[in-house]
């Protein structure tokens, strides 16, 4: 696995391992792997790890997998293999941290949208402004990384507009994932404002506190918002 500290304004084929504290910022990033002894999912973070204004591409059953809990920001998280039982977004134990939040994301292609594998694991209130093709009423059961025979929980996620088709989103699935001109995509979103990560519930100004704001740029740097309206995606 490859453990990186920060990752910012990079187009890479790659798969990152269990990293602690990752901040994964205005990145292309595509991965994913369909064999049982390899990381399944496109990002596998650890610890307090960010992923903002981003495409995350999955050739596998999962896109983006949260062993504790972590930030989706302004991304776009898509599937265009349609992987049977995939699912988007996945997070695990929320242990001593606060839940995981995604807001103003396009998760697109996945069999369902999110899903958590504790059964302590909530998303956080600040999840909101999300789109995808995931069925109304998204439930089941999807794969989980960690440990063979192992299974998530499918979840619905709070603020997510459901049954919207790939085909409306995006200038060309599978080739151009900006929005088309008549996007259901465009407009949808909203400012998030400022979060903190790196500390603990019961510490939460710890010396390692990091605030960060990713509202203000797009993956390819445009201004954000245009003509008083945010996006949901990446772009």
């Amino acid at each position: 696995g490859l453990q990186i500290t920060s990752v910012h304004g990079a187009a890479v084929n790659a798969m990152l391992s269990l990293g602690n504290m990752m901040t994964i910022r205005y990145c292309i990033l595509e991965g994913g792997s369909q064999d049982e002894w390899t990381a399944q999912a496109a990002v596998t973070a650890d610890t307090n790890s960010v992923v903002a204004n981003s495409l995350i591409i999955s050739h596998g059953p999962l896109g983006i997998v949260f062993k504790y809990p972590g930030f989706v920001l302004h991304s776009t998280i898509v599937n265009a293999a349609r992987i049977k039982n995939s699912v988007g977004i996945a997070t695990g134990t929320t242990w001593v941290f606060d839940h995981t939040t995604v807001s103003n994301t396009a998760i697109f292609g996945f069999t369902h949208a999110v899903g958590h594998y504790s059964p302590d694991t909530f998303w956080s209130a600040r999840t909101s402004n999300n789109m995808t093709d995931a069925p109304a009423g998204d439930s089941g059961n999807g794969p989980w990384p960690y440990g063979r025979g192992t299974i998530s929980t499918v979840d619905l996620l709070p603020g997510a507009i459901y049954g919207v088709p790939m085909v409306d989103a995006f200038v060309r699935p599978g080739g151009d994932w900006r929005p088309s001109t008549a996007s259901p995509l465009r407009g949808a979103g909203s400012a998030f404002g400022d979060f903190a990560v790196n500390c603990v519930v019961r510490e939460p100004s710890c010396p390692g506190r990091t605030t960060y704001n990713f509202d203000a740029f797009n993956i390819i740097g445009i201004a954000r918002p245009q003509a008083g309206r945010y996006d949901v995606g990446a772009w």
